[in-house]
């Protein structure tokens, strides 16, 4: 099933503004309706909240099944947007190659490796 060309355009804003630091996500526990609707552990929850809209983006586990009695635990990347109440309004099930960069953005801004790099050269 092909991605929703809205849904992939907000995901590339999103990545173009966290790469350009005009948007910040924080390391937090899923709120309950994620954990719920997940189908294996969530290893990394990120979120962000831009004009009242909370975003997250984590890696979560799914069952890669090779037949119908044989499979294995994977993860990929998965994004969600979710009102105050913590509903789901949106979440994406599809491989989309801009969320796996965007996540992996948002781990190296989580990591503060600029604090890191610094404090290493100072040595």
């Amino acid at each position: 099933m092909a991605v929703d060309k809205k849904v992939l355009e907000l995901i590339t804003s999103l990545n173009e503004k966290t790469l350009d630091g005009k948007i910040k996500w924080s390391v937090s526990n899923p709120p309950a309706s994620i954990a719920k609707s997940a189908e294996g552990d969530i290893s990394q929850y990120y979120s962000t909240t831009i004009n009242g809209n909370n975003y997250s983006v984590f890696l979560g586990g799914f069952k890669h099944y090779f037949d119908e009695d044989n499979y294995e635990w994977r993860e990929k990347s998965y994004f969600t947007i979710i009102n105050e109440e913590g509903q789901i309004l949106l979440k994406t099930y599809e491989y989309i190659p801009v969320l796996d960069h965007l996540f992996s953005r948002i781990q190296v801004n989580a990591s503060n490796i600029d604090d890191l790099l610094n404090n290493i050269n100072e040595l």
